[in-house]
């Protein structure tokens, strides 16, 4: 996997703030803190002095999006694009089709959040939908027949798989990016009968990085408005707190801010 390329899937691979404990001397792989250990053999990118501190935090979810809506999900001219998932993912999926010049974005989300949804316009979505009966009928009549060509999916929604095939016409692709912790249930027939494409993805590779460093430094895509919290880090928990899935009103991204805390 090294050798070509793939260090995600490296059997030696840690990473920061998720395979590496704090228990781990010398106990700094979080970003909750005022210090970080570069370890050695780390891969690190260079942030632009053009980009800002709350562009930058974004690079890891920019990633993901150039990852998951060009690199495997091809979109661009001539294709149309569904997003679900009104998060930061999702979100920032909007933006990298619309960069990458797809006929059409839309995003459906679940919250009837409007601020949220203003932005999602702002960064590229001509129509946001609120999920529920009769998506099929509401995306063709805003992207035309026969349908969108790509529906990426960053809900972690497991129940949203036949919705999903739902809006896609004969070979489509569905991307599968978010993760539920539970089996869901696929109809494989509908996959064989419209040669539909339903491929899986994990997170982005080093090449990927680099793509979304140059997409942040765009300063007509506002990125940064996507951070719409910050905390200092005595504020830690009450950031977990709000970005909890009940939560009404909450951030798009809520990043923490090391530091001396006023």
């Amino acid at each position: 996997w090294c050798r070509r390329g793939i260090y995600k899937y490296c059997p030696a691979r840690k990473g920061y703030g998720t395979t590496t404990s704090c228990d781990v001397p010398p106990h700094l792989w979080g970003a909750m803190a005022d210090e970080m250990y570069l370890a050695p053999g780390s891969i690190v990118h260079r942030i632009p002095d053009s980009v800002s501190p709350e562009s930058a935090v974004l690079a890891s979810v920019v990633a993901n999006a150039v990852s998951w809506t060009i690199e495997v999900g091809r979109a661009g001219p001539g294709v149309s694009v569904v997003v679900r998932g009104d998060g930061a993912h999702g979100m920032a999926c909007v933006a990298v089709a619309r960069h990458a010049g797809a006929d059409a974005v839309v995003l459906i989300g679940r919250d009837a959040d409007e601020p949220r949804h203003k932005l999602a316009q702002r960064l590229g979505a001509d129509a946001v939908l609120l999920a529920g009966e009769g998506e099929p009928t509401k995306v063709r009549r805003l992207v035309g027949d026969p349908g969108p060509e790509l529906v990426i999916d960053a809900s972690g929604d497991a129940t949203a798989v036949e919705a999903d095939l739902g809006l896609l016409p004969p070979q489509g692709r569905l991307i599968w990016a978010g993760l539920s912790g539970r089996s869901s249930t696929v109809n494989l027939d509908r996959l064989v009968w419209n040669d539909i494409e339903l491929r899986g993805v994990f997170e982005k590779g080093a090449g990927s990085y680099r793509t979304a460093l140059r997409l942040l430094q765009h300063k007509e895509i506002p990125f940064h408005e996507m951070v719409s919290r910050t905390f200092p880090l005595g504020g830690v928990s009450e950031a977990v707190e709000m970005m909890g899935p009940k939560q009404s009103g909450r951030p798009s991204r809520a990043v923490t801010r090391p530091g001396p805390e006023s």
